[in-house]
């Protein structure tokens, strides 16, 4: 089998594609995961071009069919289905630990929401005057710093700042959410809950006490 420098370098650049992909939690520790995802996507496309490049020079010299040419064509393939499938920084096991904790804590804010308003017939103490939750709470205040507490410092861990969930609270009404680790090319994702009974991911934070923003 004929193998040209093309061939080479395009196997190469794959397989730092796919170390990328596989360590991709690895690779948190010190890059933002927009930059993990950007590296992850040209050293895979440019190894299909290579390889495609291989495989012209090839057709060129030869136009015989030959395991080379299954082997480039194979190459090609798996490499594009392996871009779409498995991108990195969505399987990492530290980085889904750390929104599950977020996602479990907005539970936990709900649950907590719902008895404040069996007891006050109103959702306005959930939240202060900082649109976060209030730890000033006579009964759950202290509930309420604690989760308050545990979503930051997951954030925190996960490389996004010292960021605090936002809540919105009126008699009526309350929206609670909260930033999610992991991202795709630098667009936020946050975990909302509102009175209405929605959780779930959304594009955007709460910024009123009507409902989620997604809705």
């Amino acid at each position: 089998m004929k193998i040209n420098k093309f061939t080479i370098l395009s196997i190469i650049f794959v397989i730092i594609a796919i170390c990328i992909s596989f360590f991709g939690e690895f690779f948190r520790d010190f890059l933002d995961d927009s930059i993990i995802i950007f590296m992850f996507y040209i050293f895979g496309i440019v190894g299909v071009i290579l390889a495609l490049i291989a495989l012209r020079h090839y057709k060129r010299e030869s136009n015989k069919f030959s395991i080379y040419s299954v082997f480039l064509v194979t190459l090609i393939v798996a490499t594009v289905l392996f871009l779409i499938v498995m991108p990195p920084c969505q399987c990492g096991s530290r980085a889904k630990a750390r929104e599950a904790r977020i996602q479990a804590a907005l539970y936990q804010v709900r649950t907590i929401a719902t008895q404040i308003h069996e007891e006050e017939n109103s959702y306005a103490s959930l939240c202060d005057n900082l649109n976060t939750l209030n730890d000033k709470n006579f009964n759950y205040g202290s509930q309420l710093k604690i989760l308050e507490d545990d979503i930051t410092l997951q954030l925190k861990a996960g490389k996004k700042g010292d960021t605090k969930p936002a809540c919105f609270a009126s008699t009526d009404s309350y929206c609670a959410s909260a930033m999610l680790i992991i991202t795709v090319f630098n667009r936020e994702d946050y975990y909302c809950v509102d009175s209405t009974g929605f959780a779930s991911r959304v594009s955007k934070p709460c910024y009123s006490a009507d409902k989620c923003p997604a809705q």
